[in-house]
Parts: C-alpha cells; structure tokens; sequence
C-alpha cells in the first residue's frame, strides 16, 4: 500500500519539475508580452535589441534574424514583438536605424518605469530622402510606428 503513496509522489514531484523547467528554462513559455513595430514609411528600418532583463524576439523577421535582432523591415510592414519577462520585469534597450543611415541609430529605453518605451523618437533619420520620425507607445504601450512626414527633405 506504501508502493501507491510512492508512485502518486514521484508523478507530482516530476509533474512540479517539468512545469518548472517549461516555464523558466525555455523563452518559448517564459512570461511575455506581445506587440507591434509599424514601419509606414519609405525607408527599410533596422530594429536591435541590448537587453538586461529577459529578451526580445522580432517574430516573422523577414531577415530571419529573431532573438534581439538584428531586424529590418521592409517599408510599409509590420512585424510581431514578444518581450519576454526575467521575474517579471523586462529591460533594455532598442536600437533603431533607417537602413539609409546606418550612423543616425536612435536609442530608446525601456522597462525601468514599467512595460513601456522611455523618452521620445521623433525625427531620426537627418540624412534620409523622406522625413523619417517615429512614435513609441502608440497604439499601446511598448509599439513603435515609423512613417513618413509630408514631402521630401531638401
């Protein structure tokens, strides 16, 4: 009768560890969020992450590159982000070029004050043909659209 008690407990201890070991061991089933990069404008942009606390995945990239970049999206796409979560917090930063202007990269925080890009980006790309600018947080919190303001830059 000792022998049904034994079988009972080593099914849910390994049923605890192989939970435990999904969840933190693979980014796949980690905590994450999902979002959004918009690219509305002319210009290819380039998307890279440095993170500090848990990882970005660029999800459909069309360069493939998926864990923290790099990315770059094509004009006028969109791509899935997954931030995922090291104990519930996330942390980094995100580069952002115009493929264009490799040397203009606008750097944006995110994470110490919540799920949320800091700071702004707005004109980044100087150099670039089209005006280029971005919006962070826009339609929520940790998006990022790109697009074109009116007319050529001179």
């Amino acid at each position: 009768m000792n022998i049904h008690r034994s079988k009972k407990c080593i099914f849910l201890i390994g049923f605890v560890v192989y939970a435990v070991s999904s969840t933190f061991g693979d980014p796949a089933y980690a905590w994450s969020t999902y979002r959004h990069i918009y690219n509305d404008s002319s210009q290819a942009i380039t998307f890279r992450a440095d993170t500090y606390k848990g990882n970005v995945y660029f999800l459909g990239c069309p360069n493939g590159q998926v864990k923290n970049g790099p990315c770059t999206l094509p004009p006028h796409s969109s791509i899935e982000t997954q931030f995922t979560e090291d104990w519930g917090a996330i942390g980094g930063t995100m580069w952002i070029w115009a493929v264009e202007a490799p040397s203009q990269a606008r750097r944006l925080s995110y994470g110490s004050q919540g799920k949320r890009f800091e700071g702004i980006c707005s004109d980044f790309c100087k150099y670039c043909t089209q005006n280029v600018k971005c919006r962070v947080n826009d339609p929520a919190d940790l998006d990022i659209k790109i697009f074109n303001t009116e007319g050529n830059k001179p």
